[in-house]
């Protein structure tokens, strides 16, 4: 995978998991609501995991990390803040990640940051 093609999905999948993040805010991660948010956060992982075995995504001073690569997405920024918020700078997905570990994924990201520490 090029870089352009890692930053488009990339980007694409981080849209989605601020997305699935919301839902699972507002919710609960096994709530109905956020099924559909928590399966195309799921779909584009997928589609990346394809050409990779695995996707590190975080943030780094103020800019997207997808694996090496650092590009700056202002839509992301919210995201960025709730992983600030909880400490986290990164999360690493693998290859053959299920749906169900997946959701456990957007549960533990939506924490509350005292929860986390």
């Amino acid at each position: 995978m090029d870089r352009t093609q890692l930053r488009a999905e990339g980007v694409a999948f981080g849209r989605s998991l601020q997305t699935g993040h919301k839902s699972v805010l507002m919710y609960s991660a096994d709530h109905p609501a956020v099924e559909r948010a928590t399966q195309h956060a799921y779909d584009c992982l997928g589609s990346l995991l394809q050409y990779m075995p695995q996707l590190i995504f975080g943030f780094m001073n103020g800019r997207l990390l997808l694996n090496d690569l650092l590009t700056s997405e202002p839509t992301l920024r919210l995201l960025d803040a709730e992983f600030a918020r909880r400490g986290i700078a990164a999360v690493t997905f693998m290859t053959g990640i299920s749906l169900a570990e997946f959701g456990q994924a957007l549960s533990i990201l939506a924490a509350k940051p005292r929860e986390i520490e």
